[in-house]
């Protein structure tokens, strides 16, 4: 009978995360509407720590199940597809009209359709994200608003920029919904292994950017997309080349 109790308890901590993921998102919203965008971007920083966990402890005191799969994905779309959508119309985009809604919207929906690809292809991402993760996404424009002004004053200022963001945004909505692959550090392949070298590069190079005041966050995921796009670009010229052989 202890053991029965016990186990239920276990059960339940990875729920906990999974719920803590949609507070947080839910919180991020909130904030955002009151104008309050840095808190609301820490907020989904938060969200993708919960998130982060709760998978992972599933699998460790093996209590997966469709229903927690189910319910990571609908919490996964209030914090990394409604809330940074939000929460970029309240920092950058709140005067932007009819084009920065339509943006958005775009921005919605290519999350949304990355979430539902991800849950059917689930034994395809062992080795590599097929598109631009949305927590990424989220997590990479949350660093735009929360290092606005330092960003605005390092070589990387085009990216927040006048209207500039607007082209930020769209691009990483493509992303998400192309079939570029992204490490997903769980099962390394050959080709990010030999990426390896170039990603220490380029971290060294990172460290030396906060010398120029780009914060090393932000310039973590900028490799990590770049990365991503620098091994589509490999593939298809390989793949060019085979053909033409």
């Amino acid at each position: 009978m202890r053991h029965n109790k016990k186990t239920s308890l276990v059960k339940w901590i990875p729920f906990f995360f999974t719920f803590g993921n949609a507070f947080f998102g839910l919180l991020s919203i909130m904030y955002a509407l009151d104008g309050n965008v840095v808190p609301a971007a820490y907020c989904i920083f938060f969200a993708a720590v919960m998130d982060g966990f709760d998978g992972r402890l599933a699998r460790i005191f093996g209590v997966s199940s469709l229903l927690g799969v189910e319910l990571d994905s609908l919490c996964d779309a209030i914090s990394f597809c409604l809330a940074p959508a939000i929460l970029l119309y309240s920092s950058f985009m709140h005067d932007g009209g009819i084009t920065g809604i339509i943006v958005l919207a775009f921005y919605l929906c290519a999350s949304l359709f990355r979430l539902a690809k991800f849950n059917l292809e689930p034994e395809k991402q062992g080795q590599s994200f097929s598109g631009l993760p949305t927590t990424i996404g989220a997590f990479f424009l949350a660093t735009l608003v929360l290092y606005h002004d330092r960003v605005l004053e390092s070589p990387l200022r085009f990216l927040v920029k006048g209207k500039s963001i607007i082209a930020v945004v769209v691009f990483i909505a493509v992303l998400m919904i192309s079939s570029l692959p992204f490490p997903a550090f769980k099962k390394v392949p050959v080709l990010f292994s030999r990426l390896a070298a170039k990603l220490t590069i380029g971290l060294a190079l990172a460290l030396f950017a906060l010398k120029q005041g780009i914060p090393l966050l932000f310039m973590v995921l900028v490799l990590y997309i770049s990365a991503g796009i620098a091994t589509g670009i490999y593939l298809y010229s390989s793949n060019f080349l085979k053909s033409r052989k």
